[in-house]
């Protein structure tokens, strides 16, 4: 059996978006969040086919302002569901929580508004005709343009590894929310790369996959709560409400603090992962890729990848 080629991925990603737009244009929570995730996907291997349509831009630059508008939402469905989660862990501010998702609730409509306006716009049902791809791959007739893909995916997971380490170098042991999200960015954008040679079967690294979207939540967890940390006092605004906000705001403090906690308990696997993934870019003309054990720090016990690599 065939693996999957890039020019596969893309229609399957663009269906997958396509497929979540009913229950998005519905406010569902969940089709918002997957139908995101389709687009950065989308964006990550439209790069791979460039031999079959060397102009994707603006294919991209649809996928990117879909996952802007769906962001927003996201970003709010998120905040929203961490306010109904604090009252229990806040009973003493149960009122400024529900104050707060009162405003929210009222954001919420709005950006969902602004969504419904801005994917209709975009007529993202005919991007696969704006990308000009062919329905079926040919399967790369020519064995250059195999190697062209193949070689484009390896360069961008070296460069977004080194990109990662470096972000999260950066970002330090102490946390800096500026660079915290940095270093998110850095680890999700590595994360698309791997999902993407793992898809292809040109790499596939479980246990490194595994970790890398395990930090990536972690990180996420982090940046949305300073999100909420640097808006509540805007969404708070009854003042009854606002003498609870002291205990609200420690109760997000607290629950941040012990997400950064575990982060920083996982970082070193983030140089473990950035040199097994710099080691996989450089064994191009190697048939397999061996089991690399690969040391996070001398504190820490061995990080084993189990990796596998095809080659046609």
């Amino acid at each position: 059996m065939t693996a999957p080629d890039p020019v596969h991925l893309v229609h399957v990603h663009l269906q997958t978006l396509l497929g979540r737009l009913p229950g998005v244009l519905d406010a569902d929570i969940d089709s918002v969040h997957q139908a995101r995730i389709a687009t950065r996907r989308l964006r990550e291997v439209l790069p791979l086919v460039e031999r079959v349509n060397p102009d994707t831009s603006r294919a991209a630059e649809v996928a990117r302002e879909a996952g802007r508008a769906l962001g927003r939402v996201r970003e709010l469905d998120v905040m929203k569901g961490m306010l109904d989660n604090s009252f229990d862990r806040a009973p003493a501010a149960a009122v400024a929580v529900a104050r707060a998702r009162r405003a929210v609730q009222r954001k919420q409509t709005d950006a969902r508004r602004s969504m419904v306006k801005t994917l209709e716009s975009l007529d993202l049902p005919h991007l696969d005709r704006l990308l000009g791809l062919p329905r079926r791959s040919t399967l790369w007739p020519h064995r250059a343009d195999v190697g062209s893909w193949r070689s484009t995916l390896r360069q961008r997971i070296a460069a977004r590894a080194e990109a990662m380490a470096e972000a999260v170098r950066h970002a330090t042991g102490v946390y800096l929310p500026n660079r915290s999200h940095r270093a998110r960015i850095a680890v999700k954008k590595l994360r698309y790369a791997v999902e993407a040679a793992q898809d292809t079967t040109l790499w596939t690294p479980p246990l490194l996959l595994k970790h890398l979207r395990r930090v990536q939540s972690t990180l996420g967890q982090i940046h949305d709560l300073q999100i909420l940390l640097d808006t509540v006092d805007d969404l708070v605004t009854d003042p009854v409400a606002r003498a609870e906000l002291p205990s609200l705001i420690d109760a997000l403090q607290d629950d941040l603090a012990s997400r950064h906690l575990e982060y920083v308990t996982r970082r070193e696997r983030l140089f473990a992962i950035a040199r097994a993934c710099e080691q996989f870019a450089k064994r191009e003309g190697r048939a397999r890729l061996r089991r690399p054990v690969i040391v996070a720090s001398a504190a820490a016990l061995p990080l084993l990848f189990l990796s596998r690599r095809k080659i046609a």
